[in-house]
């Protein structure tokens, strides 16, 4: 019976980061969209899915491994969020190119934004 406990719990592990890591993205492209409710809605599954893990486990080495693999998820959205930055101040250098000063200001607003 340990053994299928055990056998779950890592699979359970396993959909759950993996969860936590596309609502890492998904929050992330959220943010870029400006979609403040799907923002938030990933950014709840985020932080849910490494409750679930931290809930499944009982010891304190697990408990560390998934405050290390939180914090990588923090890390992949700070990454996340240069490269949005990157993206919209592009963005506006083609705007400001094509004489759309309109798109360029909302495009310098996004990469203060996320800068």
């Amino acid at each position: 019976m340990g053994l299928i406990k055990g056998c779950l719990k890592l699979v359970g592990t396993a959909a759950l980061t993996v969860t936590g890591a596309a609502s890492t993205i998904l929050k992330g492209v959220s943010d870029t969209a400006g979609i403040e409710l799907g923002s938030e809605l990933f950014g709840a599954v985020k932080d849910a899915s490494f409750s679930g893990i931290r809930n499944m486990w009982d010891s304190d080495e697990a408990s560390e491994r998934i405050d290390r693999a939180e914090e990588k998820s923090y890390a992949v959205e700070d990454a996340a969020r240069h490269k949005m930055a990157q993206t919209a101040y592009r963005a506006a250098q083609i705007a400001k190119r094509n004489g759309d000063m309109e798109k360029y200001e909302t495009y310098m607003a996004k990469y203060e934004e996320y800068k």
